[in-house]
């Protein structure tokens, strides 16, 4: 297919902010067989990022997977070129963007026809996306990149960007250029970062600034352009997502405020400070949320504070959040000297479309920095077992459970496997039973649960392994089982160091090897302190993996892969319908 000549880009005339929609998410339903939750959950919902929304643009993407992307563009800029490489899947990306009604159709062109079009067309682009195609063009000939990446910066306009988005090939990573070409992408400077199995790196470069801007989080999507009936059926089985992985470089021209700091700008003087601190590091999570660190140079006389951006991508995200910024101040609100070790809800609003919410930024390193030796470890441990005595002692007397708490308290933990796994329904009534003949009539307190209480979410001072932070507060509960956060620490090394699973940790953890022998002792400090009968500790481990299981599963809010499910639900399953207490 010939590529239609396009028109000279016009003169940009509108200077106004347009408000920002989002696709049709029972369209794209429809077309995908995607939640509306998940549909902004995978690779280029980052690319709303990009796009300034204030003057008439132009995009370009090359090699597109997703239609969703496509849609936010094509609301975001006046005009998206979309180029496949592959007749089959240009005709399938535009069966989607009819059902999505998105008026941009995708070209079938070849690597040679894509880089002289670019080269024809100078200044012309506002933004260049490769997504995911890199390898299907070049293969593992890293010097064919060169022109390509050439053609691409022919193409853009001075305040142009571009993002690329390449599966981690060693051949691509090491990808240099000619230092005194100007406006060269600078791709070795991610060789390191890039090599072996790594995870997703989202990097936006300015020249500007000294150090990239780093946004992390992980993409196992397996390109479409190499999926045939063999990889998906390995797919399905959890068995390509081990070793498949995916980078995102974003890059621009020349000085150009970035998206994110044009947000952050927009928060503090929405707060009533006009002088806002400048964004210095993003992480990308895999749960849809773009996280902004706010750094302060040079540092702050005023009543600037670190702080932490967070932009959710998809509604899942965004409930998250809303759900932690509630739960915290609730749990201020009872623990008033909880709030100098929690984050401050700053501005929580929407900035061209997409919502943000702004928080100050905990002090302190992670705590899985001091659990690596065995002295630290313990002394850490000392350390949380009473801050979580202190957190989780509530001023209600314990009570004998009754018939009344097993539906109040214990039900919820068995809904979302019973729905998610309906052929696991004997196995599961077994396990309900084992645990309701052991409570019933126990003496079990409740407390207060921070719900995520790992070694990546708690900070401690470096001298003193005190805790001086505590952040994602979006599973806490006012009145909860106890003994929850505390094993959730303790599990957090094992199923890391091990890259063991959630359901190959309760087992081990209910045999007794997984623990050891001060751990072990740690757990029964923990249960003497609440009053808890020890022989409620295995039902407790029980709920334990039941909660987590479950979170996971509303959380991702889809099929899971065969692999987890197995290692997660089945496995645990077939041992405990075995188990008597």
């Amino acid at each position: 297919m010939e590529l239609v000549e396009s028109p000279a880009k016009p003169s940009p005339t509108d200077t106004s902010l347009r408000k920002v929609s989002l696709p049709n998410f029972r369209a794209l339903n429809t077309a995908l067989e995607r939640t509306s939750n998940n549909a902004l959950n995978s690779c280029g919902s980052e690319w709303a990022l990009l796009s300034p929304g204030e003057r008439g643009q132009r995009a370009v993407i090359i090699g597109a997977r997703n239609p969703a992307s496509i849609s936010i563009l094509s609301d975001r800029y006046d005009a998206v070129d979309v180029w496949q490489l592959d007749r089959e899947l240009a005709a399938n990306l535009n069966k989607h963007l009819l059902i999505l009604k998105v008026d941009v159709k995708a070209q079938n062109l070849g690597t040679n026809k894509i880089i002289e079009q670019l080269a024809l067309r100078p200044q012309y682009y506002d933004l260049v996306v490769v997504d995911g195609c890199l390898y299907d063009m070049f293969g593992r000939n890293a010097s064919k990149l060169k022109p390509f990446f050439i053609a691409i910066q022919t193409s853009l306009t001075p305040v142009g960007q571009c993002c690329v988005v390449a599966e981690t090939q060693r051949s691509i990573a090491g990808i240099s250029f000619d230092r005194t070409k100007k406006y060269l992408h600078p791709l070795s400077y991610f060789h390191r970062a890039l090599t072996g199995f790594a995870v997703t790196r989202t990097y936006f470069l300015y020249p500007e600034i000294d150090e990239p801007e780093e946004i992390i989080g992980w993409s196992n999507a397996l390109p479409a352009s190499r999926s045939n009936v063999v990889t998906r059926a390995l797919d399905s089985m959890g068995l390509i997502a081990p070793v498949h992985r995916a980078v995102t470089i974003f890059s621009g021209h020349q000085s150009y405020t970035p998206f994110l700091q044009r947000m952050l700008e927009d928060a503090y003087r929405k707060m009533g400070n006009p002088r806002a601190p400048s964004v210095k590091r993003c992480i990308t999570r895999y749960n849809g949320t773009v996280i902004a660190m706010v750094g302060i140079s040079p540092p702050a006389d005023g009543d600037l504070c670190p702080a932490v951006l967070r932009i959710p991508l998809n509604l899942t995200s965004d409930a998250r959040l809303q759900k932690a910024w509630h739960g915290l101040t609730a749990m201020c609100v009872e623990l008033p000297w909880l709030k100098l070790l929690t984050p401050t809800p700053l501005a929580h609003s929407e900035f061209l479309g997409m919502k943000y919410y702004l928080e100050s930024q905990c002090t302190g390193i992670l705590a899985q920095e001091l659990v690596k030796t065995p002295t630290a470890r313990e002394q850490t441990h000392e350390i949380v077992l009473s801050f979580l005595h202190k957190l989780g002692t509530l001023d209600n007397p314990a009570k004998r459970f009754s018939a009344n708490d097993m539906t109040t308290q214990i039900t919820p933990y068995f809904t979302p496997l019973r729905e998610y796994a309906p052929e696991c329904e004997a196995d599961l009534d077994h396990v309900f039973g084992l645990i309701q003949d052991r409570l019933l009539g126990s003496v079990v307190p409740l407390v207060r649960v921070h719900g995520d209480f790992n070694s990546g979410n708690v900070l401690c001072d470096r001298a003193t392994h005190e805790i001086t932070g505590l952040i994602d507060w979006d599973s806490c509960q006012p009145e909860g089982l106890p003994l929850q956060d505390l094993v959730h620490f303790l599990m957090h090394r094992y199923r890391h160091e091990r890259q063991i699973s959630m359901g190959e940790a309760l087992l081990s953890a209910i045999s007794g090897e997984l623990f050891n022998a001060s751990e072990q002792k740690l757990i029964q400090r923990y249960l003497k302190l609440f009053g808890i009968d020890e022989e409620l500790m295995v039902p407790l481990l029980i709920l334990y993996w039941l909660r987590h299981v479950g979170l996971h599963i509303v959380h991702r809010n889809g099929p899971l892969p065969a692999l987890w499910q197995e290692m997660n639900i089945h496995l645990p399953l077939r041992h405990l319908s075995q188990l008597k207490l």
